[in-house]
């Protein structure tokens, strides 16, 4: 216990437990602290995972980025976003509900736990993009 106090301070510490319990509702496998032969749990982690953990939460915040910067004209019904969402034939009223919807699946992919919530927002960024995605390629072949 002395070894673990003695190893965290102030801000690294809480940062280590962050990306620690980020890794564990990731799924990777790590080795209690009672093991003596470890000293903390990130020793097991090898740089590919490392590396691909990286990289998965840079799409993660430019995902994030994106969806939270489209949400602002959604909510506020600026007039571009509103013409854009007639032209393509949604009703004005579900611009609001959109915006509100997209924030609400930042903040469950930024909760910690929760799995099943990350994957329906996750889901749901999937229809958002994909849904107005095929319709304007599907009208431009006729």
């Amino acid at each position: 216990m002395n070894n673990i106090l003695h190893y965290n301070y102030g801000w690294k510490w809480i940062s280590k437990i962050i990306i620690f319990y980020q890794m564990e509702t990731l799924g990777f496998q790590h080795r209690k602290l009672s093991d003596s032969n470890v000293q903390h749990p990130y020793k097991k982690w090898t740089k590919k995972t490392e590396r691909e953990y990286i990289i998965f939460w840079i799409c993660t915040g430019l995902l994030v980025a994106t969806m939270g910067i489209g949400s602002i004209p959604d909510i506020m019904s600026v007039p571009d976003a509103v013409e854009l969402y007639t032209h393509l034939g949604y009703p004005s009223y579900l611009l609001p509900y959109l915006g509100i919807a997209k924030l609400l699946g930042i903040a469950a992919i930024f909760a910690p736990g929760f799995p099943r919530t990350k994957e329906a927002a996750y889901a749901g960024f999937t229809f958002d993009v994909s849904g107005p995605f095929m319709q304007v390629s599907l009208s431009a072949i006729q």
